[in-house]
């Protein structure tokens, strides 16, 4: 099947000499999941051949072969040294200026890229959306300063938070638990 779809070569590629090995080491996004929650959920009623089952299939091996290798709009996208830079400039504006607002469009004209190329380079980069490694960066230092016993209230304005609850209910998301429980630690 997978010749029929990607060709012998890329399939080749993949499977190698057929033995079973992992070959990524990702979390399941949303979309794999249901595909294959809805095919678990035909195959336990004994239902095959259908159209909605060939669907979901195809759409889970897009979506495998998706994180296995690069789609063409990935191949024909090349990123020179100077746009890996650009890519680690904004990477260290978001550092440097979490505080701030920051907007996709700022980070473009700070950088110099387009905002196709800015998304599509934090992608290939580092593997994250501008939001999410803003995120990331803004939960990591809230959690340094917490533990070295800065209030919460104090570090939810360090890290761009307008208001202490929304920085609380974030920080309880990213980390599992509120932001209490760490600066506790230290007191």
């Amino acid at each position: 099947m997978l010749n029929k779809y990607i060709g012998e070569q890329r399939t080749q590629q993949i499977l190698g000499n057929g033995n079973v090995r992992q070959l990524a080491f990702q979390k399941t996004s949303a979309a794999s999941a249901s595909h294959a929650s809805a095919l678990t959920r035909y195959l336990n009623h004994g239902v095959t051949g259908t159209l909605d089952m060939h669907i979901h299939t195809l759409s889970l091996l897009c979506e495998q072969l998706k994180l296995l290798s690069p789609d063409a709009l990935s191949q024909s996208l090349q990123f020179s040294a100077t746009d890996i830079e650009k890519l680690e400039r904004a990477r260290d504006i978001m550092i440097e200026q979490m505080d701030q607002p920051l907007t996709i469009p700022y980070l473009c004209a700070a950088v110099g890229l387009n905002e196709f190329k800015l998304k599509e380079g934090l992608h290939y980069r580092f593997n994250s959306t501008a939001h999410r490694m803003l995120n990331e960066i803004r939960m990591r230092k809230a959690y340094t300063l917490l533990e070295s016993g800065c209030q919460v209230a104090q570090a939810a304005y360090q890290v761009g938070y307008k208001f202490p609850n929304n920085f609380s209910a974030a920080f309880t998301r990213f980390f599992g638990k509120p932001p209490k429980s760490v600066f506790g630690k230290r007191r």
